[in-house]
């Protein structure tokens, strides 16, 4: 039969108890997971920062390359240009040494005239005279013979600029105290080239 009495005291404390227990165990794992939750929360929120700032730098690092790579562009550029004026340098120095190795043989060849006191022409000192001595430049002739070329070519020799012996007028100058031409020598006709129709 029922008793009211039971009723009104509630379960037994055993229960109750048992009851507390498991309350509290649930509310120390809830807050467990609320503990770890936040400290993940907080791992992910650093993961983000960090991955944001590695982001970064890969982009910095990205426009550096593509600096590099202008970089190297312009400079593969700069060495063809390079290579190209070494090339041509390299020729004209070729066609230079060939001229003067042809003059060098003319000069040989010629007879040898009497050297002349080139140090008359103005502009034309000691040192000069010597250095043109040893490059077979001995008369005022071979002077007021030069061409442009031959100026330009006798400049660099000497150490000197064309332009130099351009305003001190060296081939004038030679020219003057070399006097008039001499007169070529009388042709001549034998009788083989009278037999030969000249």
């Amino acid at each position: 039969m029922f008793d009211p009495s039971a009723a009104r005291d509630g379960p037994p404390s055993s229960e109750v108890d048992e009851l507390k227990k498991n309350l509290d165990s649930r509310t120390l794992k809830l807050e467990a997971v609320s503990t770890q939750r936040d400290v993940l929360r907080s791992r992910v929120e650093k993961t983000e920062r960090e991955l944001e700032r590695k982001s970064e730098e890969l982009e910095k690092l990205h426009r550096q390359h593509e600096s590099l790579r202008s970089l190297v562009a312009l400079r593969a550029d700069r060495i063809r240009e390079l290579e190209h004026t070494l090339t041509q340098k390299t020729t004209a120095l070729a066609e230079r040494d060939r001229t003067i190795a042809d003059l060098t043989a003319k000069l040989k060849a010629q007879k040898p005239v009497v050297a002349d006191d080139l140090t008359r022409i103005r502009g034309i000192g000691p040192k000069f005279a010597k250095k043109l001595g040893a490059l077979g430049i001995t008369s005022f002739r071979q002077i007021a013979a030069w061409t442009e070329a031959d100026i330009d070519r006798f400049a660099d020799e000497l150490g000197t600029r064309a332009k130099r012996i351009k305003s001190a007028g060296w081939r004038e100058s030679a020219a003057e105290l070399a006097g008039p031409p001499p007169e070529p020598p009388p042709t001549t006709t034998s009788a083989d080239d009278i037999d030969q129709g000249w």
